[in-house]
Parts: C-alpha cells; sequence; structure tokens
C-alpha cells in the first residue's frame, strides 16, 4: 500500500499513440500511457495540487475528476476509477513517495 497514503503525482506530456490515451511523466520520473475513455476505461484523475498547470484553451480540469481524451496537456494527474497499473506511478521500491 501507500506510505503516504496518496498516490504519485504526474503530468500530461501529450495524446498517446492510439485515440482515447495519453502519455504522462510521472514525478518520479517514469512515463507511459494510460487510458482516457479507450476501452470505456478512466485511468487519470485530476490532482488537487495548487501547482497544477493552466489547461488548453476550452478545457478545464476539475480536481477528482476523470481525465477524459484528448487531456490537457500540462494538467496535474493521479491514479484514476480504473487503473491497474500497479506502483507505475511511484519511485521503484518507495510506493507513495512519486519524488
Amino acid at each position: 500500500d501507500h506510505v503516504d497514503g496518496r498516490p504519485g503525482i504526474g503530468t500530461i506530456k501529450r495524446p498517446g499513440s492510439n485515440k482515447g490515451w495519453v502519455k504522462v511523466i510521472w514525478d518520479s520520473g517514469r512515463s507511459n500511457s494510460y487510458r482516457v475513455g479507450a476501452e470505456s476505461k478512466y485511468d487519470l484523475v485530476f490532482d488537487t495540487a495548487p501547482s497544477a498547470a493552466p489547461p488548453r484553451a476550452g478545457s478545464t480540469p476539475i480536481a477528482g475528476n476523470v481525465v477524459s481524451e484528448p487531456g490537457p496537456i500540462g494538467a496535474r494527474v493521479h491514479r484514476g476509477p480504473d487503473w491497474k497499473w500497479g506502483y507505475q506511478d511511484h519511485v521503484a521500491g518507495r510506493p507513495g513517495v512519486g519524488t
């Protein structure tokens, strides 16, 4: 389980290579692609951190809401309701740290 009770935080970097996916880089330095509507699944929600990056025009991230395609580039995110990716959002061997 998480050391501090909170999942890792990441930043949406770009759309994924397939529709319904985005590329995220985690504060741990890891990066991967996650579902934002593909397979009717939502792996990410917007983070509550006050440092959340401003979204692109026409897209307003609301903390706790699922991220849907295309996902605003630069938005801060963490695990969503359909997360199935283990500890990809954490520093290896240190779940819950994320930095």
